[in-house]
C-alpha cells in the first residue's frame, strides 16, 4: 500500500512539472488585453527611432543583444518588446533565430 501511495506521488509530481513546463500556469494575455489603439503621433515619432542592425548569434536573446548594444537597460522590458517587434514588422522576440540579422533599438 505504501509502494502504491509513492508510486502515485511520484507520478503526479512529473506529470505537474510535465504540465508546467509545456503548457504553464501563468495566463496568457487574450488579444484583446494586447492590442493597442495608437494615435498616428505617437506611430511616427516611433518610426524614427534610432536602431542598429545585428546579426543574432546562437545563445543570443533579444535583451542580451540591446544589453550590449545599450549598456544598462534605461526603459522597461515591456517598451523593448514593442519597439523591437515594430523595427522588424512583428517579429516577436521569442521567434529570433541565430545567423539572422535584426533591427534593435538603441535608447539614450
Amino acid at each position: 500500500m505504501k509502494n502504491l501511495l509513492k508510486i502515485s506521488l511520484v507520478g503526479l509530481l512529473l506529470y505537474t512539472i510535465y504540465y508546467d513546463l509545456n503548457i504553464g500556469t501563468l495566463p496568457q494575455p487574450t488579444t484583446a488585453s494586447v492590442q493597442k489603439i495608437e494615435n498616428p503621433r505617437e506611430i511616427k515619432s516611433e518610426q524614427q527611432m534610432t536602431y542598429k542592425e545585428a546579426a543574432v548569434q546562437s545563445g543570443d536573446t533579444v535583451l542580451t543583444i540591446i544589453e550590449k548594444l545599450n549598456g544598462e537597460l534605461t526603459v522597461s522590458i515591456n517598451k523593448v518588446v514593442q519597439d523591437f517587434e515594430q523595427l522588424n514588422h512583428g517579429t516577436k522576440p521569442e521567434h529570433i533565430q541565430p545567423g539572422k540579422t535584426y533591427k534593435f533599438p538603441i535608447y539614450p
